[in-house]
C-alpha cells in the first residue's frame, strides 16, 4: 500500500494534488501564526469592500489605478458565505496553491527522480513561503505566469490551440494582476527564436496573439485617459534612458555631497549604482535560502529548450529590476521572487542527481533540511506581537457608535472604519463629546507622553499591548 502510494506521486497530476495539498496546509500555518493582516492586503480587501457594496467616491483608481485585483475580490466578496476578509484569504491560499503545484510541475519536467522529493523540494522554498500568510496581487501574478509558462513549454512540445490559448489567458489575467507580467509574454517569444530547435510554424502561431495584444493596449491607452493608462505611460518613462541617467546623476551628486569626502564625490553616481545593484543578489539569496547551496552541486545536462527559456525569462526579469531600482532606489524582496522561481529549476536539477547519486546519511540531512526550512519560512515568530492591533481594533469594532478617532490604518481596518496609509491619516476631529472613544497607536516609549499631552482632556479607557515595540491607546472624552 505504501508503495504504490510513493509511486502514484510520480504522475503529473497527483504531484500536483499533493503541492496543492502541501501549500494549504503551509498556507494555515503561517496565517494561524500571524494573526494581522498585510498593509496591502488591506488595502485590497477594503477597495473590495467598497466595489462590492457600491460604496466608493468618485473613481477606484484614484485610491489605487490598477484595481482590478480588488475587483475580482469584490465578485468573490459578493458571492461567498464568508467573511470578506476569510473569503479573500481563501482566495490566496487557492492561488498559493495554484502556484506551488505548477512550479512543481515545471521542476518535474527537469528531473522526477522522487515525486516526494520533489514536492519537499518546491514546499521548503523560502521565496513563496515568506508571503504566505500574505494578501497580494503578486499571488495570483505568480500564478499565471507559472501557468503560461508551462502552458508555452507544452505548446513547443504539441502545437495545440488549446495550450497556446491557455498560455495568453494565462498572460492577461496576470498582467490585470500586476502589469510587469506583461513581461513574460516577451520573454517567451524571445526564447521561442533562442531556442536550439525551433519549430517555426509553431512560433508563427505564437506570434500571432501578440499583435492583437499591442493592438488592444493600444486601444486601452487611447480611450481610457484615466489612471490606469497612466501608469503604463509611467512605466514606459522608466525606459527613457536619457531621462533615467540625468536623474541618476542628480542623486549621486546629492549622495556625494552629504557623505563622501571631497576626494571621491566625483563618483557619487557609481557608489549610488552599485550598492543598489547589491540588494538584488543579497535578497535573491535570502529567498532562496538553503536551496541556494545546490549550486555548488555538479551540473545536469536537461531540456534546451526549457533550459533557454528559464535563462531568459531570468536576464530579463533582472533587467526589469535594474529599471526599476535606477528610477525608484527602492527594491521590496517580493519582487525578486519570480527570480528565484526561474533559478528553481537549475538548482533542482543539480540536487536531485547528487541525492540519487548521495549516501544514506547525504540523503537523510537533505530530506531533514527540506522540511525543517519549509516549517521556518511558513511560521511567523513575530506574529504575536502585532495582535494588539487585531485586538484593538475588535474592540472599537463592538463600539463603533462612539469611535471618533483612530490614527492607524491596521487597527481602523479591524475596528471596521476602513484602511488608509500613513500618508493619508485623518484629521482630528475639532470638537469630540463627552464619552467619545479616540485610539492610538504609539511606539512604546511614548506611551506616557501621549498619556501627560492629553491628559487635560481625556482619561485612559484601555491599553492593548502584546509585547511588541507599539501599543494601543484608547482613551475617553471626558
Amino acid at each position: 500500500m505504501t508503495k504504490n502510494l510513493i509511486l502514484s506521486v510520480d504522475s503529473p497530476r497527483s504531484l500536483a494534488c499533493m503541492a496543492i495539498i502541501g501549500s494549504l496546509a503551509l498556507s494555515l500555518l503561517a496565517f494561524i501564526t500571524d494573526p494581522v493582516l498585510n498593509r496591502d492586503g488591506m488595502l485590497y480587501i477594503d477597495l473590495a469592500r467598497q466595489i462590492a457594496v457600491g460604496e466608493t467616491q468618485g473613481s477606484i483608481t484614484n485610491t489605487f489605478n490598477w484595481p482590478f485585483f480588488s475587483y475580482f475580490l469584490a465578485g468573490i466578496i459578493k458571492v461567498s458565505p464568508f467573511s470578506a476578509l476569510i473569503s479573500v484569504t481563501i482566495v490566496v491560499s487557492l492561488f498559493a496553491a495554484g502556484a506551488t503545484a505548477l512550479m512543481a510541475l515545471i521542476l518535474s519536467r527537469v528531473s522526477l527522480t522522487s515525486g516526494w522529493l520533489l514536492l519537499l523540494f518546491v514546499l521548503a522554498l523560502p521565496a513563496l513561503n515568506e508571503y504566505r500568510s500574505s494578501v497580494l496581487r503578486d499571488w495570483p501574478g505568480w500564478f499565471f505566469s507559472l501557468l503560461a509558462i508551462y502552458a508555452w513549454l507544452r505548446y513547443m512540445e504539441k502545437a495545440s490551440v488549446g495550450w497556446l490559448s491557455l498560455c495568453f489567458g494565462a498572460i492577461v489575467f496576470g498582467v490585470l494582476c500586476r502589469l510587469e507580467i506583461g513581461v513574460v509574454a516577451i520573454g517567451l517569444a524571445l526564447a521561442g527564436l533562442l531556442m536550439p530547435e525551433r519549430n517555426w510554424r509553431k512560433l508563427a502561431g505564437f506570434y500571432v496573439i501578440p499583435v492583437v495584444g499591442v493592438t488592444a493596449l493600444l486601444f486601452f491607452l487611447v480611450f481610457d485617459g484615466g489612471e490606469a493608462s497612466d501608469r503604463i505611460f509611467r512605466y514606459a518613462n522608466a525606459l527613457n534612458m536619457a531621462v533615467r541617467y540625468q536623474e541618476f546623476q542628480h542623486y549621486g551628486d546629492l549622495l556625494a555631497g552629504a557623505v563622501l569626502n571631497e576626494f571621491s564625490e566625483d563618483y557619487g553616481s557609481q557608489v549610488l549604482f552599485w550598492g543598489l545593484m547589491t540588494l538584488i543578489p543579497s535578497k535573491l539569496l535570502m529567498l532562496l535560502g538553503w536551496l541556494i547551496l545546490a549550486v555548488f552541486l555538479k551540473p545536469v545536462d536537461w531540456k534546451g529548450g526549457d533550459r533557454t527559456t528559464y535563462q531568459v525569462l531570468f536576464c530579463l526579469w533582472l533587467a526589469v529590476l535594474v529599471v526599476f531600482l535606477v528610477t525608484n532606489l527602492f527594491l521590496s524582496s517580493r519582487y525578486v521572487v519570480f527570480l528565484a522561481l526561474m533559478l528553481l529549476p537549475f538548482l533542482w536539477g543539480r540536487f536531485s542527481q547528487a541525492y540519487v547519486n548521495g549516501s544514506a546519511g547525504f540523503r537523510r540531512v537533505s530530506v531533514m533540511i527540506l522540511i525543517v526550512s519549509a516549517l521556518a519560512t511558513s511560521i511567523s515568530t513575530t506574529g504575536h506581537e502585532k495582535t494588539a492591533l487585531r485586538q484593538a481594533g475588535g474592540w472599537l469594532a463592538e463600539r463603533s457608535e462612539r469611535v471618533v478617532y483612530i490614527n492607524d490604518g491596521q487597527v481602523s481596518f479591524y475596528a471596521g472604519q476602513g484602511y488608509f496609509s500613513d500618508d493619508a491619516k485623518p484629521l482630528f476631529p475639532e470638537q469630540v463629546i463627552p464619552g467619545s472613544l479616540l485610539a492610538w497607536r504609539v511606539e512604546r516609549d511614548e506611551q506616557d507622553r501621549l498619556l501627560a499631552l492629553q491628559e487635560p482632556r481625556f482619561s485612559l479607557e484601555k491599553v492593548f499591548d502584546s509585547s511588541g515595540n507599539s501599543v494601543v491607546v484608547v482613551l475617553v472624552r471626558k
